[in-house]
């Protein structure tokens, strides 16, 4: 991942442009996308260019038929326009969760082991290091990227925000945008469970069990029960076989119903 100061450098014209036809490849079209994440202006631009690059407004295919130059400035003044409509800003602002709950449905694993809220399905449990240690790179991991750069700029739920950047290893920002929303909703599950998730990914064990069981006093989840369990398992914790087992009495036939199944197998062994 970039670091804050090289994703706070605006990209050139050229430089959108290449990113808006696909043809920026390695770091630094990872910078771009850290970018993008970051700054609404740039963004607007990018998204504007996208969607014109194709067609005119009118369906019409322009494609090749423009200089990327003026299409630009097109893009910008149709991005001005389109967003000044407060029902297609409002749609704008909400369809990119989606669009990130559906390219997260085609990865072959999760990219996180705790489980999010309500949409996200599941997968096998996340092995992000190879033998050596390096992080390694999972297919479709960068559809997801851009799909969370998306939320990031067009949605206000904290909790889409939140999991986007977490999604983008930003885990500080994930953090905070998620506390931010429940000082504000402390009673909502849905954000307790997604905080706690933020802080196990950023390895704050005991602040994650700590707001995984505030959010199981209020309700009682699937999802928050896995998630209670996987930290004792973590912190080994004595009771963490316990809350495994609490957690089947909920769930016996998903993915993560096997997956608690395999910690209860690994505690047993160790007893």
């Amino acid at each position: 991942m970039s670091t804050p100061e090289e994703t706070q450098i605006h990209p050139d014209d050229e430089t959108l442009a290449a990113f808006a036809d696909g043809n920026l490849t390695g770091r630094e079209r990872t910078l771009v996308e850290g970018h993008l994440a970051e700054c609404e202006e740039c963004y607007a631009i990018w998204s504007g260019v996208a969607d014109w690059r194709e067609t005119d407004g009118a369906g019409n295919v322009v494609k090749g038929k423009f200089p990327w130059v003026w299409r630009l400035v097109a893009a910008a003044a149709a991005v001005v326009v389109i967003f000044s409509i407060r029902p297609i800003r409002d749609r704008f602002r909400t369809d990119p969760m989606r669009g990130m709950i559906n390219a997260y449905g085609n990865l072959p694993e999760r990219l996180i082991a705790p489980r999010l809220s309500k949409d996200f399905p599941f997968h096998p449990k996340v092995t992000m290091r190879d033998a050596s240690g390096e992080k390694r790179s999972i297919k479709g991991e960068d559809k997801v990227q851009s799909a969370a750069v998306k939320v990031i700029q067009s949605s206000r739920d904290p909790r889409a925000r939140g999991t986007a950047y977490l999604f983008l290893e930003l885990n500080d920002a994930a953090v905070e945008t998620l506390e931010q929303a429940v000082n504000t909703n402390g009673e909502d599950t849905d954000l307790l469970n997604d905080l706690g998730a933020a802080y196990f990914v950023r390895h704050d064990y005991e602040p994650a069990l700590k707001t995984w069981d505030r959010a199981w006093s209020i309700k009682q989840t699937p999802a928050i029960a896995f998630n209670r369990a996987l930290a004792r398992h973590y912190l080994k914790r004595p009771d963490a076989l316990a809350a495994w087992e609490q957690y089947l009495k909920l769930d016996r036939s998903s993915g993560y119903a096997a997956e608690a199944r395999d910690y209860i197998k690994s505690l047993k062994k160790d007893y």
